[in-house]
């Protein structure tokens, strides 16, 4: 048995042979080892199975060594070279390509730029997101392929996804947020965390005055990740699904951030929604898309309702009886009313013939 007395500093040390002892302190049986006793000892050790640490009571102080001490390893990084070499195919990648599909050219190369997202060819046309600290270091890049049609990732037939830190030999990895590199430049703006990179971009360009962040997973909201949002207003945007796992989070978090969490998602949500957990970024393509296409039916409207008007002007002017200003005044009726509606004489004229 191990003793000690109130002076003593005990230190332990966990015993190799972990089969030694029949039985756990807690009652279990150890024949699957997941007691593992101290050296000397059989009823004081830790155990797997009910993740308890059994110890002299009389101890005042504990320290358990294990045999294997694994060095802790400095923080790697990513090479500048890296990352400037990637931005060569930040408009031609496939998510590029899709944000180009929802919103104008200048806002999407801007936030492109603002966020240093590059392109890979470790499969065509990918896309990297680089994790960039507060202090401008590259903690590493995540590549990820999307479909440019539809701007889902591709997972067939397998998850297109890898890290560009996996090429480094011996390279020590500290994730941080994708955006973080902005904290400094937007020192007032309120900061929105999301969870995918994609749904950043998104927002920033749906939601330009906020500051926008992803953590890059669901369990990557950690306390220790979130030190640079110190005396920020911060609000998360979890997930369908993930509030409640994110809201313990917020819980300890708010000590030294305002920080709240949206529920917007899971009030507005359908079953449907909810069943392929989308995320505020799916909202987002889902509405300018039906803005679009609203668009699109409004001019195809249009443009029927115009040559309608100039058909039957042509009509009347063919049959007799009218001169030459009723064409005219039924083309100055048209351009008014194209004006009005934003559309150009040119695509008026290119698309009239085969309606």
């Amino acid at each position: 048995m191990i003793r000690a007395t109130p002076k003593t500093k005990m230190v332990f040390k966990l015993d190799k042979n972990r089969l030694r002892v029949t039985e756990c302190p807690c009652g279990k049986s150890n024949a699957d080892g997941k007691f593992v006793p101290y050296e000397g000892a059989t009823e004081y050790g830790y155990c797997h199975s009910c993740s308890k640490t059994f110890v002299p009571e009389s101890a005042k102080a504990v320290q358990i060594v294990s045999k294997k001490i694994k060095k802790v390893k400095e923080r790697s990084y990513v090479p500048k070279e890296t990352l400037i070499a990637s931005l060569k195919g930040a408009d031609t990648n496939n998510l590029s390509k899709f944000l180009y599909t929802l919103f104008p050219l200048e806002s999407v190369n801007e936030v492109l730029c603002k966020y240093y997202v590059g392109g890979s060819q470790l499969w065509k046309d990918a896309t990297v997101f680089w994790q960039i600290d507060k202090d401008g270091n590259i903690r590493t890049g995540k590549v990820m392929l999307y479909d440019a049609e539809n701007g889902k990732r591709v997972k067939k037939p397998y998850s297109h996804i890898s890290w560009v830190h996996n090429k480094i030999d011996g390279f020590s990895l500290e994730q941080c947020f994708f955006g973080e590199h902005l904290l400094g430049r937007n020192k007032y703006k309120p900061v929105g965390i999301v969870e995918s990179e994609k749904t950043a971009l998104l927002c920033c360009l749906y939601f330009p005055d906020t500051l926008w962040l992803a953590t890059g997973g669901i369990g990557h909201l950690k306390p220790t990740n979130c030190k640079p949002l110190k005396g920020r207003r911060v609000l998360l945007f979890p997930d369908l699904g993930a509030y409640d796992s994110w809201a313990e989070v917020a819980n300890g978090l708010s000590k030294f951030c305002d920080i709240g969490v949206s529920d917007l998602l899971e009030r507005n949500a359908s079953d449907e929604d909810k069943g392929q957990k989308f995320d505020i970024g799916d909202f987002i393509i889902k509405k300018v898309w039906m803005g679009i296409k609203g668009i699109t039916i409004m001019k195809e409207r249009v443009i029927k309702d115009c040559y309608q008007i100039l058909q039957t002007a042509s009509n009347c002017y063919n049959a007799g009886g009218v001169d030459r200003s009723v064409m005219l005044k039924a083309t100055r009726k048209i351009e008014s009313i194209l004006i009005s509606n934003g559309i150009p004489y040119d695509e008026f004229v290119s698309k009239s013939g085969i309606l």
